[in-house]
């Protein structure tokens, strides 16, 4: 059976304030939780999650970059505010270095790759 207590009596505080300690120590997930935030709150006044997340973005694969910004992205937004003031000015620079990169290659008529044509003649048929 269940007893209901009044907690804002005087013995229904008595019983709060005697009982803290142990409901804190017999919640097993709390003291997990309390470790994670207060290793996440010490990362993030250091400055480890941003440089942390520059350099998986900056490490990325061309090909998977796309993918790393956003995964990046979500897990910024998760850690803290640090995502929407670095990683989407972060991910225009590096897709317009791509950018003019692509068009230089056009421009010189370097092949793109190794399954590509041997040069690309964009601009040289008009």
């Amino acid at each position: 059976m269940i007893n209901v207590k009044n907690l804002l009596s005087g013995d229904g505080l008595h019983f709060i304030l005697e009982k803290t300690v142990v409901n804190f120590t017999d919640f097993a997930p709390l003291g997990i939780v309390l470790v994670a935030m207060l290793g996440i709150g010490i990362a993030e006044s250091s400055g480890l999650i941003g440089v942390a997340i520059r350099l998986l973005v900056l490490s990325a694969p061309k090909s998977l970059l796309t993918f790393v910004l956003v995964f990046a992205g979500i897990m910024s937004n998760m850690a803290s505010d640090i995502g929407y003031m670095l990683l989407i000015p972060m991910a225009g620079v590096i897709f317009i270095g791509w950018t003019i990169l692509l068009m230089a290659w056009i421009y010189f008529d370097i092949p793109l790759g190794p399954d590509s044509p041997l040069y690309y003649h964009g601009a040289a048929h008009l």
